[in-house]
């Protein structure tokens, strides 16, 4: 969840099919950055997570973090277009 740009709960699992999952949970980043995109880093590994909303929808982006991701799912980690009326992924 993100209020006025700050990042107050984020919890992801994204499963690849046949490939495994990533996981992301708020506990392992911090935010670095508010404007114009929110940015959030791990705490100890490059992965950096961008995430910036356009009226019900937010769009999740990753950068590096294939440590978050075991098997080969970290290769179809791409971006994500949620829907904040009721939590769904387009």
């Amino acid at each position: 969840m993100v209020d006025q740009a700050v990042v107050t709960r984020f919890a992801a699992t994204i499963s690849v099919r046949q490939h495994g999952q990533c996981r992301f949970d708020l506990k392992q980043f911090r935010q670095t950055r508010e404007f114009p995109t929110v940015e959030l880093r791990h705490l100890r590994h490059e992965c950096t997570v961008r995430l910036w909303e356009q009226d019900h929808r937010v769009t999740v982006a990753f950068e590096g973090c294939q440590r978050q991701c075991q098997g080969r799912s970290r290769d179809y980690l791409w971006p994500i277009l949620a829907d904040r009326r009721n939590n769904s992924c387009a």
